[in-house]
């Protein structure tokens, strides 16, 4: 079940990250960024975020465990093409007590917009993407090759407000002298 706290904090939408801040994170050597797409395996195959890895909505209690073995300095950032699906596996593994999980603000769609260039955006922009779908449409299934999938952050100095705060990991609980 999903603590209150942190049913607030999605609510408020604390947990959404914009994907500058996210860009930022994934060139800051101090942590360790866990990229995971889940969205569908075709969806990823066009396009998605390097580093990410796709799972699958059913592979999340899996995840939670191997999360929750990473080392402290763990950041996992969640995302699917909009922020729907993403949302899910947040709370599957906030329910899992997985520390300093994300959600990418946007999703997939929004990191497109973010960092493709204008002409790109301008040709292959969906008018309306149906809720969930990917918003952009694309020639080839090039994965991460695509240079809006690993851009300079030096490139783009946008303006977002800092959300992340890392979490410091619980031990198990119990009593008793160690």
């Amino acid at each position: 079940m999903l603590e209150a706290t942190d049913g607030v904090r999605l609510a408020n939408r604390e947990v959404q990250v914009h994907p500058a801040e996210v860009l930022e994170k994934i060139h800051d050597d101090s942590l360790n960024v866990v990229l995971l797409d889940v969205r569908d395996e075709g969806d990823y195959n066009l396009f998605h975020v390097l580093d990410a890895r796709n799972v699958g909505m059913e592979e999340m209690p899996a995840m939670a465990t191997e999360l929750r073995a990473q080392p402290p300095n763990t950041l996992t950032v969640l995302m699917s093409n909009d922020e729907a699906r993403a949302t899910e596996a947040w709370k599957a593994l906030r329910a899992e007590s997985v520390p300093s999980v994300y959600i990418l603000e946007g999703g997939v769609n929004n990191w497109i917009r973010t960092f493709a260039d204008e002409e790109f955006v301008a040709e292959t922009a969906v008018a309306t993407p149906a809720p969930g779908a990917l918003g952009f449409t694309f020639a080839s299934a090039l994965g991460s090759s695509y240079a809006f999938a690993q851009p300079n952050p030096h490139n783009f100095p946008l303006a977002f407000t800092p959300k992340v705060q890392m979490e410091v990991k619980r031990g198990p609980s119990g009593g008793g002298c160690g």
